[in-house]
């Protein structure tokens, strides 16, 4: 604790009045005592309002309730401070700032005068601390349903939870994203990842929040990790370890018409259409701007009595089919199969069983969620 006496007024008269050896004194004036107190101790951090109190007493018990006070605010060499450097409480009030800056010592200046004028100032030093940033690292995307993510498709990572518990850093953070591992499958060149943005969501401090997207080109684990760094360089890491599904089979789906035990068609009616739809992560049907890399391919089959196997139809690799009706006889039973495959052949390693489903969205094909690679309808002419 430091502090100066300034003007303060002593007034000794002798004088000799009425004869020798006669003394008279006039009273002294003793100067106010201030002391600098603040209203709690620190630790005090940037942005968050110092408040101080001054304590004042005077010699003369009448005078200390006619004491005034004064505040000034410098640094320790007693310059003036900036409004970047510091600021006033919100709402206003006398002996509170708002530090802005790291590395400034904050000198508090009280001066107390009492009503003959002599005055006295002390003064109390506050510096501030910075506090690390905590960094939150979000996955946003689609999962299967085993809670991994499918291959090919984007997956965005967000920081908007990351916070700052000091007031100048919350809304100057900045943001590094990047992969530090994927799998060895992957290729560099083929591999996307990129920073990106949340359009959709806007950040308190009124700007887009940054993120950070990849699309995976290889089955297996991924780890991202972004780091948060505040004004005075302090930093910190989140992570997250994400898992990527190899390519799922296609499903056919919105099977037109439904497959039912038997359908029966008349010859009258010239020709029967069937059409199909494909469920896939990468390549469905209809396609999709997301589309990565191909469209599923169609191998539509016959089969009538006098075929002892499915018999292709060449040059047909569309989704849907139209079926003559007028060559087959009253009461010919025809088997027509359609079958779906994405950019991947699986006919070796998981070929399809003849009439078992293999997609895990249902085992019953009339089911709305049910899907299969495979579909034979039974048809039956009249």
């Amino acid at each position: 604790m430091h502090g100066h006496i300034l003007g303060a007024r002593f007034l000794l008269v002798l004088a000799v009045l009425g004869g020798p050896g006669c003394l008279y004194l006039e009273d002294v004036n003793f100067p106010p005592e201030v002391t600098v107190v603040p209203v709690r101790e620190g630790p005090f951090f940037r942005g968050e309002a110092v408040e101080v109190r001054a304590e004042m007493r005077d010699s003369n018990p009448e005078e200390t309730e006619a004491l005034t006070l004064t505040w000034e605010l410098t640094d320790e060499e007693g310059r003036p401070l900036s409004e970047e450097e510091a600021g006033p409480c919100t709402p206003r009030r006398a002996g509170c700032f708002v530090p802005h800056k790291l590395g400034l010592v904050y000198r508090v200046h009280a001066t107390v005068t009492d009503p003959q004028g002599a005055t006295t100032t002390a003064y109390r030093d506050f510096t501030v601390q910075n506090r690390s940033p905590n960094a939150s690292l979000e996955v946003l995307g689609r999962r299967n349903e085993n809670g991994h993510y499918p291959l090919m498709n984007e997956i965005r990572f967000s920081a908007a939870a990351s916070t700052d518990p000091d007031n100048e850093d919350r809304c100057s953070l900045s943001v590094a994203f990047a992969t530090v591992s994927r799998p060895l499958a992957s290729v560099t060149g083929v591999f996307v990842e990129g920073n990106c943005t949340l359009p959709d969501i806007v950040s308190p401090c009124g700007a887009e929040l940054p993120a950070y997207c990849i699309t995976p080109d290889a089955p297996g684990t991924y780890r991202v990790r972004v780091t948060v760094t505040d004004q005075a360089g302090e930093s910190d890491v989140a992570e997250q370890v994400i898992e990527v599904d190899e390519d799922a089979p296609p499903c056919l789906t919105q099977l037109v018409p439904r497959p039912v035990e038997t359908v029966f068609v008349s010859r009258s009616d010239g020709v029967q259409q069937f059409s199909v739809n494909v469920s896939d992560d990468l390549d469905p049907w209809p396609p999709r701007a997301t589309n990565a890399a191909g469209y599923p391919t169609f191998r539509w089959s016959l089969k009538t009595a006098f075929d002892p196997e499915f018999v292709v139809v060449p040059d047909l690799v569309s989704h849907t089919y139209s079926l003559d009706l007028t060559p087959f006889s009253p009461g010919e039973e025809v088997l027509l199969r359609v079958e779906v495959q994405d950019r991947v052949d699986r006919t070796s390693e998981r070929p399809c069983e003849p009439a078992s489903p293999v997609c895990p969205q249902g085992a019953d094909p009339l089911a709305p969620a049910a899907c299969v690679q495979r579909v034979t309808w039974h048809l039956e002419v009249y």
